[in-house]
């Protein structure tokens, strides 16, 4: 599952950003799914 902050900056994307953006988050989700997200400095990263 998503974070919801994360989330909420995908929207706030233009749609080919978004499109980016939310095909990097799966595919960092499906692969690391222990690692931690959310948003810093005004930007999604995971550890």
């Amino acid at each position: 599952m998503m974070h919801p902050d994360i989330q909420s900056y995908h929207e706030q994307q233009t749609p080919d950003h978004r499109e980016v953006c939310e095909l990097l988050a799966s595919t960092i989700l499906k692969h690391l799914p222990e690692a931690e997200s959310k948003i810093w400095h005004r930007h999604p990263v995971w550890f």
